[in-house]
């Protein structure tokens, strides 16, 4: 029991201790200003977002490749008679 308490009394002064900004929450960052729902959404700008998905499916693309995995393949699988 005396170890729970002290314990306890490390956690509130480490509680404490922590210099937090203003406007800062334990949710996440706060939202800048100039960022709008849609950015804020898909978490950055459209163009910047529309690159790292082309680069994301090039990779898987060259990934399925590599592997000889097929589209075709899983288009079968699901097929319905």
């Amino acid at each position: 029991m005396a170890a729970y308490r002290r314990v306890q009394a490390v956690r509130s002064r480490l509680r404490g201790s922590t210099k937090r900004m203003p406007g800062s929450t334990t949710q996440g960052p706060a939202p800048t200003p100039n960022q709008n729902a849609l950015e804020s959404f898909l978490g950055g700008t459209p163009a910047s977002v529309f690159v790292k998905l082309l680069f994301i499916s090039l990779v898987v693309g060259a990934l399925l490749m590599w592997l000889d995995i097929r589209p075709a393949i899983f288009s079968a699988a699901f097929r319905i008679s």
